[in-house]
């Protein structure tokens, strides 16, 4: 017995009859090719799950009319103490620089929660225009501390963690797409 099973012995028929065997090659050969032409590679997971079931087809119409609002990107700011007014003023800094790169659509940070409004009024920014006024008074630092967006979600607990959830433009899935978000990812950490 032999290690390939006598599989082996097929090689012989090549041998034997090598013009049989050519022609054989010659009439699978496109076929081949055709195939291999046709192959395609996704790295989406939908894809590869893709289906003509009704809940996948109503999955992407929702898809469709309601685009993905998860973050492209988040920065997250970390102290080594709870921010004071100065760490403030510097995260403000940020969440304006950050809205001035261009293909950032959109900042999501402590500095985009506003209060409700009071009858027709406009809601007003939680964080006050001057930030030092945080640091003596415990009732505005728990009025920001216990406003539902920034609670737990932006800003930690213990004011030494802060979120920055950004949007970025939609660019293309190609190779270019791909070297633009690299290049705006760059811009975003300079």
């Amino acid at each position: 017995m032999t290690a390939g099973f006598g599989i082996e012995k097929l090689g012989l028929v090549s041998l034997r009859h090598p013009w049989i065997c050519l022609l054989i090659v010659a009439v699978i050969t496109p076929f081949a090719i055709f195939g291999a032409t046709q192959n395609r590679f996704s790295s989406d997971v939908r894809e590869i799950f893709r289906s003509d079931d009704p809940a996948f087809i109503q999955l992407d119409l929702l898809n469709e009319r309601f685009p993905s609002s998860q973050p492209d990107l988040q920065i997250i700011a970390e102290a080594d103490t709870a921010f004071d007014a100065k760490d403030l003023e510097a995260l403000q800094t940020l969440h304006k620089k950050l809205l001035k790169i261009d293909g950032v659509t959109g900042v999501l940070s402590i500095f985009s929660a506003v209060t409700a409004p009071e009858g027709d009024g406009e809601p007003q920014p939680i964080f006050p225009e001057d930030l030092s006024t945080l640091e003596g008074s415990e009732t505005a630092r728990k009025d920001v501390a216990d406003h539902p967006l920034i609670r737990a979600k932006l800003l930690s607990d213990d004011w030494r963690l802060a979120v920055f959830a950004l949007s970025l433009k939609q660019l293309a899935q190609d190779t270019e797409g791909q070297a633009e978000e690299r290049a705006l990812v760059a811009a975003i950490g300079k």
